[in-house]
Parts: C-alpha cells; sequence; structure tokens
C-alpha cells in the first residue's frame, strides 16, 4: 500500500510503503508477551513502588514501554528488512506517545512539587517541630561513664576483632557495610549485622541464615557477639525472597519505603526498622516518614506502626540524612525561593558533617548551624534532632565549627600523628563543649581533646587520659571567668592562698581582660579573666586581702598561675589534693598580648 500527499506547487511526493511483516499479529502478541516479561522482571529487580509519587516509578513504566518498541523492532527483523520499519514505526506509535505522555507528567510534577512553587512548604516540613531553646535547657550535663570514647571506624575494628575469635564464624561470615548507633539499657552501643563472604557462602550458609550480630560499647569500647537462638534470614544483603527490600516490596506494592536501619529490643531480638514514606509537597517533593514497618529479621514477620506508636525501644526512624535534608529545606526557604539565592537574609544551612548525642534514652542527631555566606569556620549554633520523633531543638551559640575544631586538635597532636573523631557536642558545666577521641593510625585510641565551642581559641585542651583531659578542661573554663558547677562530679578540689595583693597589672587575651595579681611574699603572679560574674576584680587595689583558687600543682611557665576564682578577704585554707592543670601562659607570650606594666589602678 502506497501513500501519497500533494506537495508545494501542486506535485505529489510519494510516502514510505507500510509493509507489515509475515504473522504480523503474531509479532504484536509475542512483543506484548515479552512486554509482560520484561515489566516482570524488572519489577523483581528494580522493586519500584507502584504509586505515582514514587518518581522510581515513572522510570519503570518507562522502561516497560520502551521494551515493547524495541522488542516489535527485533521480532519485526527490521534491522535487516528496512521495507517493514514504516510498519513498526505505526504500529508503536501508541507505545511511543505513552512514553512521552509518562516523560511530560513526571516532568511537570517535578516542576510543580519543586521550591520554586512551594518553598513555604518545604519550610515547614521541620518547622512546625522546631523550637529555639538555651542550651542548658535542651542538653543535659555529661555523663562521661556513658560518654561515647570512639567512632564508627573505631568501632567497627573492634567488632573485626571480636569476629575474628570465632573461627568458624569469621569463616563464613563478615560484618555488613551497615551499622546503626542505639541505646541499649541506657549505654550507647553500635549493632554490626552480619554478612555472607561471597556466593559460594551464601549457597552453603542461607538455608540456615546468619548466627548472630556484634555489639560494641561505645563507652567503655568493649565488643561481643551475640548468638541468636533463631538464626536470622532476612537481611539488606540477602538474596532472592529473602532480601529484605523485596520481601517488604511483595507485601506491600504501593508503600514508599526509607532506609533500613539494624536494631535490637530490649531481649536483644534482631529487627530492621524501615519507615514508610510519602512525598508531602506537591506529588513527587517534599519527602517525609509517615509510619514505621518492623521486620523480625528471624521470622520476616512485619508489624506497621503509626509514628506515635512506635515502640520506645526503636531509636532511630528518621535518618540523619533525611533529617539534614529537612533542615535544609527549613534554612533556605523561610523567607522564598528567591530569597534563598538573592540576597540570603536569614538564611541557615547545616554544617557538612554531623554526629550523634545520646541523652534521656534517645538517639539525637546534631550539626553545626552557619549564617550563608558566613565564614566555614564559624558557626551560629546547632541543631538536635531526636531522631525517633523528629522534635528539634536549634540553640543560638556562636563558635567554632566542627570541622575546624577537629582541624586544631589534630594540629596540637601532629607530632604523634593522632587524629581527632568528629567532636562529640556535650554540657559540661552548662558549657557547649566539643569532646573528640585521638587515635592513631590503626584506629586505636590514645588520647582525648576537649573544646569549648563559644571559646574555642582559649580553651582548647587534650591529654592522653580522659580524666586529666576532663581536669585541664575544668580548670581551663574557670581561668577564663567562665563558672564551674560545685555541685558536678568532675569539679576540682582546689588549692587556696590568701595575702595582701602587692601588684596588680593587666593583659587583653582574646579580647577579654584579665588580670595578673601577685601576693605579698610571693613572686608568682596570678591570672584571672573579668567577666560578668566576677567584674568587681576591677576594683580591686594593692594592699586589698583576698584569696586565691588555683588547681593543684598547677605548671608554672612565665611566673603566671591560672587562678580559677578571686576572693575578698582571708579564708580558713582546707588541705588540697593533687590535681594537675593546663598551661595557659604561652597565650601571654604572642605579640598580641604584651603586658603594660603601667596600668595598675590607682589608689
Amino acid at each position: 500500500m502506497a501513500e501519497v500527499h500533494v506537495g508545494k506547487g501542486g506535485g505529489k511526493r510519494r510516502r514510505a510503503v507500510v509493509i507489515p511483516p509475515m504473522k504480523a499479529g503474531l509479532r504484536i502478541a509475542l512483543s506484548l508477551v515479552g512486554t509482560l516479561l520484561t515489566a516482570i522482571i524488572a519489577f523483581f529487580f528494580m522493586m519500584p513502588a507502584i504509586n505515582f509519587r514514587a518518581p522510581e516509578f515513572y522510570g519503570y513504566l518507562l522502561i516497560v514501554v520502551v521494551s515493547f518498541v524495541v522488542l516489535l523492532y527485533l521480532l519485526s527483523n527490521a534491522a535487516k528488512q528496512a521495507e517493514f520499519m514504516p510498519w513498526v514505526k505505526r504500529t508503536a506509535m501508541p507505545a511511543i506517545a505513552i512514553a512521552l505522555v509518562i516523560a511530560l507528567f513526571f516532568g511537570a510534577a517535578w516542576v510543580f512539587s519543586s521550591p520554586f512553587f512551594l518553598s513555604r512548604r518545604y519550610h515547614n516540613i521541620m518547622g512546625e517541630y522546631l523550637q529555639t531553646l538555651t542550651f542548658v535547657e535542651g542538653v543535659d550535663e555529661v555523663d562521661f561513664e556513658r560518654l561515647p570514647k570512639i567512632d564508627e571506624a573505631a568501632a567497627r575494628m573492634l567488632a573485626e576483632a571480636t569476629l575474628g575469635e570465632l573461627i568458624e564464624v569469621v569463616s563464613q561470615f563478615e560484618l555488613s557495610r551497615n551499622s546503626t548507633q542505639i541505646v541499649y539499657n541506657g549505654r550507647p552501643v553500635r549493632v554490626f549485622p552480619l554478612a555472607y563472604v561471597d556466593a559460594v557462602r551464601w549457597i552453603r550458609n542461607t538455608s540456615t541464615g546468619l548466627p548472630g550480630f556484634v555489639m560494641v560499647y561505645m563507652d567503655t569500647q568493649e565488643s561481643e557477639f551475640h548468638f541468636l537462638e533463631q538464626n536470622m534470614r532476612y537481611t539488606d544483603e540477602e538474596h532472592f525472597f529473602r532480601l529484605l527490600q523485596r520481601h517488604l516490596r511483595l507485601h506491600f506494592p504501593t508503600y514508599l519505603l526509607g532506609t533500613a536501619s539494624f536494631q535490637i529490643d530490649g531481649q536483644r531480638n534482631p529487627y530492621w526498622v524501615v519507615p514508610r514514606m510519602n512525598r508531602t509537597v506537591g506529588l513527587v517533593g517534599g519527602e517525609d516518614v509517615i509510619g514505621v514497618l518492623l521486620v523480625n529479621a528471624v521470622t520476616g514477620d512485619i508489624v506497621e506502626y503509626t509514628l506515635e506508636d512506635v515502640p520506645e525501644w526503636v531509636d532511630r526512624v528518621f535518618s540523619a540524612t533525611l533529617l539534614r535534608q529537612q533542615f535544609s529545606w527549613f534554612g533556605l526557604y523561610g523567607s522564598g525561593f528567591w530569597n534563598s539565592i538573592l540576597g540570603q537574609q536569614g538564611v541557615w544551612q547545616a554544617t557538612p558533617d554531623y554526629n550523634y548525642l545520646i541523652q534521656r534514652n534517645d538517639v539525637y542527631m546534631y550539626s553545626g548551624v552557619s549564617a550563608a555566606g558566613g565564614g566555614e569556620n564559624s558557626i551560629i549554633g546547632f541543631i538536635l534532632v531526636n531522631q525517633r520523633t523528629r522534635e528539634t531543638h536549634f540553640y543560638q551559640i556562636a563558635g567554632a565549627a566542627e570541622t575546624f575544631a577537629r582541624q586544631a586538635a589534630q594540629g596540637a597532636v601532629q607530632a604523634q600523628r593522632w587524629r581527632a573523631t568528629h567532636p562529640l557536642l556535650i554540657n559540661v558545666s552548662d558549657h557547649a563543649t566539643y569532646f573528640m577521641a585521638l587515635k592513631d593510625d590503626n584506629n586505636i585510641v590514645q588520647g582525648f581533646a576537649m573544646a569549648n565551642v563559644a571559646q574555642f581559641n582559649l580553651i582548647n585542651v587534650w591529654a592522653e587520659t580522659l580524666d586529666e583531659t576532663i581536669e585541664r578542661y575544668v580548670a581551663a573554663l574557670a581561668a577564663h571567668g567562665l563558672d564551674v558547677n560545685p555541685g558536678s562530679n568532675y569539679a576540682i578540689t582546689p588549692n587556696m592562698t590568701s595575702g595582701a595583693i602587692s601588684s596588680i597589672r593587666q593583659v587583653m587575651i582574646g579580647g577579654t581582660t584579665n588580670l595578673l595579681i601577685r601576693l605579698q611574699g610571693d613572686s608568682a603572679y596570678y591570672r584571672m579573666a573579668v567577666s560578668d560574674s566576677n567584674v568587681y576584680l576591677a576594683l580591686l587595689n594593692v594592699g586589698d586581702v583576698i584569696t586565691i583558687t588555683s588547681a593543684m600543682d598547677a605548671e608554672i611557665t612565665g611566673n603566671v598561675i591560672p587562678a580559677t576564682s578571686i576572693a575578698l578577704g582571708a579564708v580558713v585554707l582546707e588541705p588540697p589534693v593533687d590535681v594537675e592543670d593546663y598551661d595557659y601562659t604561652a597565650q601571654l607570650n604572642n605579640g598580641n598580648d604584651a603586658i603594660d606594666a603601667d596600668t595598675q589602678p590607682e589608689e
């Protein structure tokens, strides 16, 4: 059959002749069958949610539709017999049209679900959960006995060592690439599920499953392997129908699912905690959690919970990645889309790194917050987000960013070539503090470092033991005019000296006025920063009788001793205790902090 049409000037131009191949109907039927098989195979491996809110669903549909066109082309033998190509084009035209509609529909949905049109709705996803608090209100005083001393890399090394002690286990299994930090009986613990070493070990052991998991206690650096009474059969590194994601998809084909995390309950029963997701802005924008699926790793049983009914032993529902994304939307779009690009007034952003804080038997994700256009080494505050409830707190504290604190700590021990872990935010005597472990190249902890967030350039110490690091840090707080809670379990018993003032001098350190005081009959100077809580020190005169509190056995360099407090009048001295203090006199030796010998107060 030939088709013609009238061209320019009234002439006729012959169109391509549409010649169907032999048994054209059969070829179409075979193409449809092949398309159905493609849909089943693609669903088995891609595991998309059959849901128009799932972006991956559109990709799946395109693969299925395009497979019909490809199969029709191959089965018609058009590659060798070009005369069949017009028939292939005409027959495949509906499928091509469907593919274009799918692509255009998804493109439109993506555009009209973007922050360009709906920036306020992106901002509100986390905005309705966020509260602004003071640091003391939201962060508990640190319990150093329960404080994590290692990071994920060091915990994995301990877990591998524990697994290596079990010859029969390590020969067949290895640690999974995934692990989760949880709270177990009030202690910070990281749990490591197992994975099969290779395909051969999988074939040999899949019928019985995985025998247990490794628990690493982050506070004491202890590690143990927990053998299960019944082996785990459903994991995120299995195959075929025991693969966790496929197991869930076959039960819930329309659900949008988030990243699974391995957790245990109070009886050490293993579960996979899988957030149920939804797109809450437009059709495909604003990813959020709307529920939780608990999968028993042994039996595969699935229980669905609403966010309000999630068991308390579950520590992670919202992943750190999702929380940081939602906070990014909150910080960027508070004043609209264009303000996030032009002007950027009131625009916040999370710092590149994050860590976990454990308090009140929950795990919190925390990250520093910087202003758009601000320095990369400073923050305006930080956020704490409960990973189970998404309760979000913002604390406004200007200070050093986590990365800068980490680099400075490593610089202090560069001779030892130690590396600092990502800073852990803690509350020491109501002062925001970065805590870091110092590791060698083998991920073994060799020391610790602590730095004050707000006054990082002045209060930044390290030592090889935790007790010594704490003592140096607390003494540093007091020496710079920052109050130390006397009832805290890390407060230092002081050494006190009374006498009359023979000399007073002043020095500026980091923009803060410090007094250098010498008592009659004493050759050393005592240094104390002037703050709001001790502003009366500026009224002291030569001859006044005072009592100076300092740490015992403080190292004297340059004839200057840091004082923790100065009080008017003499007191009855109590027996001192041995406490080693940190040397701050190096701060007096740089060119910007020269002592002015003529600044004694007038009598």
